[in-house]
């Protein structure tokens, strides 16, 4: 028997199995669907939760695909903020990356993109129109970042007007509001 199996011998069982059941400051809540594929609902308590990019804050895996899809209940909207984001750098325009986090006004990837996330833009803020958002982060570089760690709030009808007021809706959501109403419009005349 060696020292380490002897000093856990005389370990109280609480401590054991507090040990065994600890959960890192990097762990996200909800369920996961596959291997990097999250399902994040709102609970009871509608406290900010986080959500990562794999092995945050170290460097993320080559050639990986995550998706995160969280959901509020009825009539709820979802505020998500980028607080840290360090991913493959190159050009400006996200659309052309290797590495790149897309988020969707909806449900799936079929979803409206409100933006295209890359580089290093930290703080990056969205709020969704409806009860869900769905995250795609997509790596296929040689050399990736350390990820992303983004926060995510859960707002309801009473609080949405308010948060309107107070930050807006955003560039990128009024864009797809204005033109599924422009394409809406065009195709009725």
């Amino acid at each position: 028997m060696d020292s380490s199996d002897s000093s856990l011998e005389n370990t109280p069982p609480s401590i054991k199995e507090t040990a065994e059941n600890v959960i890192t400051k990097y762990e996200m809540e909800g369920n996961t669907a596959g291997d990097c594929d999250y399902q994040l609902l709102e609970a009871k308590s509608s406290s900010p939760a986080y959500l990562y990019s794999p092995r945050y804050p170290s460097s993320y895996p080559k050639n990986v695909r995550c998706t995160y899809t969280i959901s509020a209940r009825e009539g709820g909207r979802i505020k998500l903020l980028f607080e840290e984001m360090d991913l493959q750098r190159g050009d400006i325009s996200c659309l052309l990356r290797e590495d790149v986090v897309r988020v969707h006004d909806g449900v799936g990837p079929l979803s409206p993109v409100i933006t295209f996330l890359c580089n290093q833009e930290a703080h990056a803020e969205i709020l969704s129109t409806n009860e869900s958002l769905f995250i795609e982060f997509t790596s296929t570089s040689v050399w990736p970042g350390h990820g992303f760690k983004a926060v995510y709030y859960f707002v309801h009808n009473s609080d949405s007007a308010k948060m309107d007021a107070k930050v807006g809706i955003g560039p990128a959501v009024s864009a797809t509001i204005f033109s599924f109403e422009e394409n809406i419009y065009f195709n009725l005349m």
